[in-house]
């Protein structure tokens, strides 16, 4: 980048008198020599000072990468302070309440694993089949009543064999209400059935009965069902703070980019043109020239 300065005016002579009444007059020739040392040394310290342009890409790749050190590159410390602080606290947020719905999460599955039982589950299906719409092929198997429950359980030596086929009959053909299949394995998805849908699997809490009807949508759940479903809404709204946390950290991204390239442009635009103050001396006398500095 060339700088190149334009003398306006060379005027001023700090002597006794006005210029007029100087005994000394400068020659054209003299003038012209002086014009041209003033533009060959301003050029000279205008060269010897790098990094006066600003790279765009480069701003904007920095502040892409960690918002704020492209302010920073292009001398914007206020702002370059502004971005970095809001991704700190954008990944603070993120980090601290991941963190809680981990620990949410684990409460709640534990709460489960105490309270709710696939054994009860299994044995509450074949109770309402053998006390509704009973299949044909249903086999037999042993039942007992547990002591101040209502609960009718399968027999222990025959509830491995028995929730295997009863998994056939899991579905609206033969059981009301029963339009999920509780997934072999403890998924996520099955933490959430067993308490988002009472009218299916809210028979199997330990504070359930096999002779009540429960509904969900009419908040006919029992205690612990409904304990366990506060623990596991919390647990989301934990990890809907930590996601708005990474959100805003992306919009942080995006927007200290825009504001980089911005602000990179900025600066390049003010360095082009300036308006220059020297004082030489010249044959003892010191003269005040005003320039404009302009990069090509």
């Amino acid at each position: 980048m060339k700088h190149i300065s334009v003398i306006l005016a060379f005027m001023l002579a700090l002597s006794a008198g006005s210029w007029g009444k100087d005994p000394h007059t400068f020659t054209r020739f003299e003038l012209q020599q002086m014009v041209k040392q003033n533009v060959q040394q301003q050029f000279e310290e205008q060269s010897s000072v790098t990094g006066k342009q600003k790279s765009i890409p480069r701003a904007v790749v920095f502040s892409a990468l960690v918002p704020g050190a492209g302010q920073a590159y292009v001398g914007s410390f206020l702002k370059s302070a502004l971005f970095l602080t809001v991704e700190v606290a954008a990944w603070a947020v993120y980090f601290k309440y991941n963190q809680l719905g981990k620990d949410k999460d684990r409460e709640f599955k534990a709460f489960a694993d105490k309270y709710w039982s696939e054994y009860r589950y299994w044995s509450y299906v074949y109770y309402r089949l053998k006390n509704g719409n009973t299949p044909s092929d249903l086999p037999e198997f042993n039942t007992y009543t547990v002591e101040g429950k209502d609960w009718v359980l399968i027999d222990q030596d025959q509830y491995e064999t028995a929730r295997e086929i009863l998994r056939r009959y899991e579905d609206t053909r033969y059981l009301q209400n029963f339009t999920h299949r509780l997934p072999e394995t403890k998924t996520q998805q099955y933490y959430e059935m067993i308490g988002k849908y009472p009218e299916q699997f809210g028979n199997a809490w330990e504070d359930a009965s096999f002779n009540v009807f429960y509904n969900g949508y009419e908040g006919i759940i029992t205690p612990l069902n409904d304990e366990y479903m506060t623990m596991r809404d919390m647990s989301n709204h934990f990890y809907d703070i930590a996601g708005y946390g990474a959100m805003v950290s992306l919009l942080n991204h995006v927007i200290a980019a825009f504001d980089a390239g911005f602000s990179a442009k900025r600066f390049n635009e003010a360095q082009k043109l300036a308006v220059t103050y020297r004082r030489v001396v010249y044959a003892a006398h010191g003269v005040n020239m005003f320039g404009v500095s302009v990069q090509l």
